[in-house]
């Protein structure tokens, strides 16, 4: 993407604020990473609800929450999910993906474009 810069990582707590270097133990570090090569560190406590990190991520990078898709494992992530629900670790990574809706006319269904 023209233009894109990529955010350096940081620390950042699920309200988007910065984190002080010494977290509480009970805190897992996750880090959020888009297809651009942006990421950013994230602690969080295991009941936190991931809508918080992913609003977070969203207005640090620059986008809206809507046009983005979490993924953890391969699995979309929900607003309601926490760390705890989805079994994460220290550690673990969250990919970002571009939300695609649609696919036009002639793909499984409507109008084909070549009938001869």
């Amino acid at each position: 993407m023209a233009g894109y810069e990529a955010p350096n990582v940081a620390d950042i707590d699920a309200n988007g604020e910065e984190v002080p270097p010494t977290a509480l133990p009970e805190q897992l570090n996750i880090t959020i990473r888009d297809f651009y090569g942006a990421q950013l560190g994230f602690r969080l406590r295991p009941t936190t609800k991931m809508g918080k990190a992913m609003n977070a991520f969203a207005s640090r990078t620059n986008r809206e929450v809507r046009q983005l898709r979490f993924l953890f494992e391969g699995h979309r992530l929900n607003v309601d999910d926490t760390v705890e629900t989805l079994e994460m670790e220290d550690g673990d990574n969250i990919d970002v993906h571009l939300e695609q809706i649609g696919g036009g006319e002639g793909f499984g269904g409507g109008t084909h474009c070549c009938v001869g």
